[in-house]
Protein backbone atom coordinates (compact mmCIF):
# COMPACT_ATOMS: atom_id res chain seq x y z
CA UNK A 1 0.00 0.00 0.00
CA UNK A 2 2.82 2.38 0.77
CA UNK A 3 4.40 1.55 -2.59
CA UNK A 4 1.12 2.17 -4.43
CA UNK A 5 0.67 5.49 -2.69
CA UNK A 6 4.22 6.37 -3.57
CA UNK A 7 3.57 5.49 -7.23
CA UNK A 8 0.38 7.52 -7.27
CA UNK A 9 2.22 10.47 -5.78
CA UNK A 10 5.00 10.11 -8.33
CA UNK A 11 2.48 9.90 -11.18
CA UNK A 12 0.74 13.03 -9.98
CA UNK A 13 4.03 14.86 -9.70
CA UNK A 14 5.00 13.72 -13.19
CA UNK A 15 1.68 14.96 -14.59
CA UNK A 16 2.14 18.36 -12.95
CA UNK A 17 5.69 18.60 -14.27
CA UNK A 18 4.59 17.62 -17.78
CA UNK A 19 1.83 20.23 -17.77
CA UNK A 20 4.26 22.91 -16.63
CA UNK A 21 6.70 21.89 -19.34
CA UNK A 22 4.05 22.08 -22.03
CA UNK A 23 2.95 25.45 -20.76
CA UNK A 24 6.50 26.76 -20.85
CA UNK A 25 6.96 25.47 -24.39
CA UNK A 26 3.77 27.14 -25.47
CA UNK A 27 4.91 30.48 -24.03
CA UNK A 28 8.29 30.17 -25.66
CA UNK A 29 6.71 29.36 -29.00
CA UNK A 30 4.39 32.36 -28.80
CA UNK A 31 7.39 34.66 -28.66
CA UNK A 32 8.26 33.76 -32.23
CA UNK A 33 4.89 34.42 -33.80
CA UNK A 34 5.48 37.21 -36.34
CA UNK A 35 3.45 40.40 -35.76
CA UNK A 36 0.29 40.85 -37.75
CA UNK A 37 0.66 42.85 -40.93
CA UNK A 38 -0.45 46.47 -40.63
CA UNK A 39 -3.72 47.36 -42.24
CA UNK A 40 -3.97 50.30 -44.67
CA UNK A 41 -5.75 52.29 -41.97
CA UNK A 42 -2.89 51.75 -39.53
CA UNK A 43 -0.34 52.70 -42.16
CA UNK A 44 -2.19 55.94 -42.78
CA UNK A 45 -1.63 56.95 -39.16
CA UNK A 46 2.14 56.76 -39.46
CA UNK A 47 2.73 57.57 -43.12
CA UNK A 48 4.31 60.98 -43.85
CA UNK A 49 2.10 63.71 -45.23
CA UNK A 50 1.86 63.13 -48.95
CA UNK A 51 2.02 66.87 -49.51
CA UNK A 52 5.38 67.37 -47.77
CA UNK A 53 8.46 68.19 -49.81
CA UNK A 54 10.91 65.52 -48.67
CA UNK A 55 13.48 66.49 -51.30
CA UNK A 56 13.80 70.10 -50.17
CA UNK A 57 17.03 71.16 -48.44
CA UNK A 58 16.53 72.35 -44.89
CA UNK A 59 15.79 76.04 -44.61
CA UNK A 60 14.75 76.48 -48.24
CA UNK A 61 11.19 77.63 -48.68
CA UNK A 62 9.22 76.36 -51.65
CA UNK A 63 6.42 78.12 -53.40
CA UNK A 64 3.04 77.07 -52.02
CA UNK A 65 0.63 75.24 -54.28
CA UNK A 66 -3.11 75.89 -54.63
CA UNK A 67 -3.71 73.30 -51.88
CA UNK A 68 -1.31 74.88 -49.39
CA UNK A 69 -2.54 76.60 -46.21
CA UNK A 70 -3.63 80.18 -46.93
CA UNK A 71 -4.69 79.41 -50.51
CA UNK A 72 -8.38 78.89 -49.98
CA UNK A 73 -11.20 78.29 -52.40
CA UNK A 74 -11.96 82.02 -52.33
CA UNK A 75 -8.78 82.84 -54.29
CA UNK A 76 -8.23 79.79 -56.49
CA UNK A 77 -10.49 81.34 -59.14
CA UNK A 78 -7.91 84.09 -59.57
CA UNK A 79 -5.13 81.58 -60.34
CA UNK A 80 -4.99 80.62 -64.06
CA UNK A 81 -4.23 77.00 -64.94
CA UNK A 82 -0.84 77.89 -66.39
CA UNK A 83 0.40 79.54 -63.20
CA UNK A 84 1.41 78.60 -59.67
CA UNK A 85 1.16 80.64 -56.49
CA UNK A 86 4.57 81.81 -55.30
CA UNK A 87 3.39 83.60 -52.16
CA UNK A 88 0.11 84.62 -50.53
CA UNK A 89 -0.58 86.92 -47.57
CA UNK A 90 -3.86 87.94 -45.97
CA UNK A 91 -4.52 91.13 -44.03
CA UNK A 92 -6.18 94.54 -43.97
CA UNK A 93 -4.68 96.34 -46.97
CA UNK A 94 -7.01 99.35 -47.03
CA UNK A 95 -7.68 99.98 -43.34
CA UNK A 96 -11.36 99.02 -43.36
CA UNK A 97 -10.96 96.06 -41.00
CA UNK A 98 -11.64 93.38 -43.64
CA UNK A 99 -9.22 90.69 -44.80
CA UNK A 100 -7.69 91.37 -48.21
CA UNK A 101 -5.12 89.31 -50.11
CA UNK A 102 -1.70 89.85 -51.66
CA UNK A 103 -0.95 87.16 -54.23
CA UNK A 104 2.19 86.48 -56.28
CA UNK A 105 1.70 84.37 -59.40
CA UNK A 106 4.37 82.73 -61.52
CA UNK A 107 3.82 81.12 -64.91
CA UNK A 108 4.77 77.44 -64.96
CA UNK A 109 6.69 77.68 -68.24
CA UNK A 110 8.16 81.16 -67.87
CA UNK A 111 11.86 81.96 -68.15
CA UNK A 112 13.90 82.46 -64.99
CA UNK A 113 14.48 86.05 -66.08
CA UNK A 114 10.77 86.92 -66.33
CA UNK A 115 9.13 89.03 -63.59
CA UNK A 116 6.20 87.69 -61.58
CA UNK A 117 2.69 89.10 -61.23
CA UNK A 118 1.31 90.71 -58.09
CA UNK A 119 -2.44 90.61 -57.48
CA UNK A 120 -4.33 92.61 -54.88
CA UNK A 121 -7.67 91.06 -53.98
CA UNK A 122 -9.87 93.45 -52.04
CA UNK A 123 -12.66 92.30 -49.74
CA UNK A 124 -16.11 93.47 -50.82
CA UNK A 125 -19.27 94.17 -48.85
CA UNK A 126 -20.49 90.63 -49.49
CA UNK A 127 -17.36 89.09 -47.93
CA UNK A 128 -16.10 88.01 -51.33
CA UNK A 129 -12.88 89.06 -53.06
CA UNK A 130 -12.46 91.36 -56.03
CA UNK A 131 -9.28 91.77 -58.07
CA UNK A 132 -8.37 95.45 -58.03
CA UNK A 133 -4.69 95.29 -59.04
CA UNK A 134 -2.82 93.02 -61.45
CA UNK A 135 0.76 94.14 -62.02
CA UNK A 136 2.96 91.78 -64.11
CA UNK A 137 6.17 93.68 -63.24
CA UNK A 138 5.85 94.15 -59.48
CA UNK A 139 7.89 91.11 -58.40
CA UNK A 140 11.52 90.52 -59.38
CA UNK A 141 12.32 87.51 -61.55
CA UNK A 142 13.44 84.18 -59.98
CA UNK A 143 17.04 84.66 -61.16
CA UNK A 144 17.29 88.32 -60.13
CA UNK A 145 18.76 87.39 -56.76
CA UNK A 146 22.07 86.28 -58.26
CA UNK A 147 23.80 83.44 -56.43
CA UNK A 148 21.40 83.85 -53.50
CA UNK A 149 18.51 82.49 -55.58
CA UNK A 150 14.94 83.78 -55.70
CA UNK A 151 15.02 87.39 -54.44
CA UNK A 152 11.42 87.47 -53.18
CA UNK A 153 12.11 87.43 -49.46
CA UNK A 154 8.74 88.33 -47.95
CA UNK A 155 5.53 90.32 -48.13
CA UNK A 156 3.96 91.85 -45.04
CA UNK A 157 0.63 93.59 -44.49
CA UNK A 158 -0.24 96.29 -41.96
CA UNK A 159 -3.51 98.19 -41.61
CA UNK A 160 -3.73 100.35 -44.69
CA UNK A 161 -0.60 99.18 -46.48
CA UNK A 162 1.99 96.53 -47.23
CA UNK A 163 5.68 95.90 -47.87
CA UNK A 164 7.54 93.97 -50.56
CA UNK A 165 10.98 92.71 -49.49
CA UNK A 166 13.68 91.47 -51.86
CA UNK A 167 17.25 90.31 -51.22
CA UNK A 168 20.12 88.76 -53.13
CA UNK A 169 23.70 89.23 -54.25
CA UNK A 170 26.94 87.27 -54.16
CA UNK A 171 29.94 88.99 -52.60
CA UNK A 172 27.77 92.01 -51.90
CA UNK A 173 24.51 91.05 -50.23
CA UNK A 174 21.68 93.51 -50.76
CA UNK A 175 18.15 93.95 -49.52
CA UNK A 176 15.42 96.32 -50.73
CA UNK A 177 12.13 96.92 -48.98
CA UNK A 178 9.34 98.86 -50.71
CA UNK A 179 6.61 100.22 -48.44
CA UNK A 180 3.18 101.10 -49.87
CA UNK A 181 0.33 103.01 -48.21
CA UNK A 182 -3.34 103.08 -49.17
CA UNK A 183 -4.91 106.33 -50.40
CA UNK A 184 -8.63 106.30 -49.73
CA UNK A 185 -9.30 109.34 -51.93
CA UNK A 186 -7.63 107.69 -54.92
CA UNK A 187 -8.47 104.10 -53.96
CA UNK A 188 -4.88 103.12 -54.69
CA UNK A 189 -1.64 102.13 -52.98
CA UNK A 190 1.33 104.49 -53.41
CA UNK A 191 5.00 103.83 -52.76
CA UNK A 192 5.92 105.70 -49.58
CA UNK A 193 9.44 104.56 -48.71
CA UNK A 194 12.40 102.56 -50.02
CA UNK A 195 14.98 101.05 -47.66
CA UNK A 196 18.17 99.62 -49.13
CA UNK A 197 21.01 97.82 -47.35
CA UNK A 198 24.27 96.43 -48.76
CA UNK A 199 26.84 94.24 -47.00
CA UNK A 200 30.24 93.38 -48.48
CA UNK A 201 30.96 89.87 -47.22
CA UNK A 202 34.73 90.23 -47.81
CA UNK A 203 35.60 93.47 -46.05
CA UNK A 204 32.45 93.78 -43.89
CA UNK A 205 31.52 97.18 -45.32
CA UNK A 206 27.87 98.08 -44.77
CA UNK A 207 25.85 100.81 -46.46
CA UNK A 208 22.25 101.93 -46.12
CA UNK A 209 20.01 104.35 -47.92
CA UNK A 210 16.44 105.49 -47.37
CA UNK A 211 14.22 107.51 -49.68
CA UNK A 212 10.63 108.74 -49.63
CA UNK A 213 8.09 109.89 -52.19
CA UNK A 214 9.54 113.40 -52.00
CA UNK A 215 12.56 111.88 -53.74
CA UNK A 216 11.06 109.46 -56.26
CA UNK A 217 7.63 111.04 -56.77
CA UNK A 218 4.22 109.41 -56.92
CA UNK A 219 4.42 105.70 -57.79
CA UNK A 220 1.23 103.63 -57.85
CA UNK A 221 1.40 99.90 -57.23
CA UNK A 222 -0.35 99.57 -60.58
CA UNK A 223 2.71 100.97 -62.38
CA UNK A 224 5.42 99.85 -59.97
CA UNK A 225 8.27 98.04 -61.75
CA UNK A 226 10.60 96.28 -59.32
CA UNK A 227 13.44 95.77 -61.82
CA UNK A 228 13.63 99.36 -63.08
CA UNK A 229 13.16 100.73 -59.58
CA UNK A 230 16.09 98.62 -58.36
CA UNK A 231 18.34 99.97 -61.12
CA UNK A 232 17.45 103.55 -60.25
CA UNK A 233 17.91 103.10 -56.51
CA UNK A 234 21.21 101.21 -56.24
CA UNK A 235 23.65 102.60 -53.70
Amino acid sequence: MDLLATCRTSSASLAVALAASLSACGSSTSMYVPPAASTPAENALTAPDSGARTDAPAGIAHAPTPTSPGIGADITRFVPNDTVVRMVKRGDLDGDGDQDVLLVLEKKAQAESAPRTLLILQSTAGDSLEKVVENPNAILCPSCGGTMGDPLSDMSIHAGGFELAFEGGSRELWSRTYSFAYSKTEDDWHLERIDIKVLDRIDGREEESHSTRETFGVVSIKEFNAASMAQNQDI
